[in-house]
């Protein structure tokens, strides 16, 4: 297993590197393609689109490359890549904002409303170094329109990150696929469009759910076209017969836990067989241990696994190629993002890969938030989105808020940070598992009482959003370990739980692991 660090806090200028796309090119290089944020908050924000390109199987990447930016509050994000192999050429989706992001969005079809979140194509015939832009939003939203009239219209709307696919055999060889997620009133919904004319037109496919998300895509052996979606507890399932015009119902897949987080599905065929691989985070409740498994069945049974990291994780896409499967994640709370080579000798069978996300206490940085900066006449206010009532597995990293606006910060009042590095009066945003609880019970950390809700999910007791500045004096330390206790009725002294180590440096390569055999008898 060989890892590469793409991009970091700092790298380029930009605060934070987050949303990973990728895609092998025609000429063979892998493209990455990623959102480059001056701060922390999702669209609405003023975030560029920016790619970053390795020509040696991602052992080493180049310096990002601007390729959608705005003015005032403009962005671009969430993009998803799709490699047309008939016509040699790289389309590119993403999601464009000024005043309203996925929550905030109004329900108009209008290319130029800004108070909608729009949808861009990018094409590029030229290996991905340049591109055309359109603008498709119309054209989708008044598809949704017509199917479903106006009683339920579809507000947020945004391509789901990573990858789309082509398919590759059967009556519909060529068409080109990509998955959308709807917001419709308080629903999530999942609708696929696919394109035969090589990305001039688009249809949407029936919807999935409610209770869909974040979604992504890959061709069985059999010619089905296999989604999988984002879910808190365990990811879901649904298959097409039909090129993706319509998909059987969402159903859980036990095996593959998810805290509700962005992951991939990938196949191919060689000379030991057919294989899809997933990607995602084997934890029901905290976004950590990321992990890759393998199914040889067209992914009805899952009997191999490679183990990425088991500390924090967040988004990955992956792609084949001749070194193995590639995957592009998100590492250290959202930090940095990490480029990972998985060998056939890095997966072994389950039983050697146990879980350890069932443990009476675990703890995740989930990010890390900029310290508060002086109010600017250069803040716009935009409609705030109450992100705790979406909970921990749709939660939207959003400006600071007050009386229902949230201030976003413009491009003309956002100071560069050349440093990965934490600074004093920046915040970590941590989530634990506490493991066994009692009503009177009280959470300590690093000394000090703290104050959060808790959540009661299956028997476990759960806390988001734990908060804890960073301070002049953490900042002689290479790591800050943070010590976790809880204070329980009755008792004496505080009882130890756990300890988390964060970084507060550049970020730091996972450890390599080496695979550990069982031994055999002579």
């Amino acid at each position: 297993m060989r890892h590469a660090i793409v991009a970091q806090n700092g790298t380029g200028g930009w605060a934070r590197h987050r949303i990973p796309a990728l895609s092998t090119t025609p000429s063979g290089d892998l493209l990455a393609v990623h959102d480059a944020r001056h701060g922390i908050d999702d669209l609405p924000a003023p975030i560029d689109l920016v790619s970053q390109r390795s020509a040696d199987g991602g052992r080493s990447w180049g310096a990002p490359e601007v390729l959608r930016t705005g003015s005032g509050i403009d962005g671009f994000g969430d993009a998803s890549l799709i490699l047309d192999s008939q016509r040699g050429r790289l389309l590119l989706w993403c999601a464009a904002s000024t005043y309203a992001g996925f929550f905030e969005s109004g329900v108009a079809a209008d290319d130029l409303d800004p108070g909608i979140l729009h949808t861009d194509l990018g094409i590029s015939d030229d290996d991905g170094h340049n591109w055309t832009w359109e603008r498709k939003t119309a054209d989708l939203r008044g598809q949704l329109r017509r199917e479903r009239g106006d009683r339920y219209p579809v507000s947020g709307l945004f391509p789901c990150s990573g990858s789309g696919i082509q398919l590759a055999r059967g009556s519909h060889r060529g068409r080109l696929l990509q998955s959308f997620l709807l917001l419709r009133g308080a629903e999530l919904f999942v609708a696929v469009a696919h394109s035969d004319d090589n990305g001039a037109g688009w249809q949407l496919s029936t919807q999935l759910g409610p209770g869909a998300n974040e979604s992504t895509l890959c061709e069985l052996a059999d010619g089905r076209v296999l989604l999988h979606s984002r879910s808190v507890g365990t990811r879901l399932a649904a298959h097409s017969v039909d090129g993706g015009e319509t998909f059987s119902t969402l159903q859980p897949v036990p095996e593959l836990i998810d805290p509700g987080c962005n992951g991939s599905l990938l196949s191919w065929l060689d000379a030991t067989g057919n294989h899809v691989a997933a990607s995602h985070l084997d934890d029901p409740d905290l976004r950590r241990r990321l992990v890759l498994d393998l199914s040889a069945d067209c992914g009805r049974s899952w009997g191999r696994r490679a183990v990425i990291t088991g500390a924090e994780a967040a988004y990955s896409t992956a792609v084949k190629t001749e070194s193995g499967v590639t995957v592009l994640w998100e590492a250290q709370g959202t930090n940095a993002l990490v480029c990972t080579v998985v060998d056939d000798s890095d997966f072994l069978p389950w039983e050697e890969t146990p879980s350890d996300s069932l443990l009476d206490f675990q703890a995740a940085l989930r990010h890390v938030e900029p310290a508060p900066s002086a109010s600017s006449p250069y803040d716009v206010e935009v409609r705030a989105v109450d992100a705790g009532v979406w909970g921990p597995g749709v939660y939207k990293m959003a400006a600071p808020s007050s009386g229902g606006v949230q201030a976003i910060r413009s491009r003309a009042g956002v100071s560069l940070r050349d440093t990965g590095a934490c600074s004093a009066g920046d915040t970590l945003v941590i989530d634990a598992r506490l493991g066994e609880w009692a009503p009177g019970d009280r959470l300590i950390v690093d000394g000090e009482r703290v104050d959060v809700e808790l959540t009661s999910r299956r028997g476990r007791t759960l806390a988001f959003g734990i908060r804890r500045s960073i301070t002049p004096a953490d900042l002689h330390k290479e790591f800050l370990l943070i010590v976790f206790e809880a204070e329980r009725r009755g008792a004496a002294a505080p009882q130890a739980l756990g300890v988390l180590s964060v970084p507060l440096r550049d970020a730091k390569l996972p450890a390599q692991r080496v695979p550990v055999r069982p031994r055999t008898r002579d």
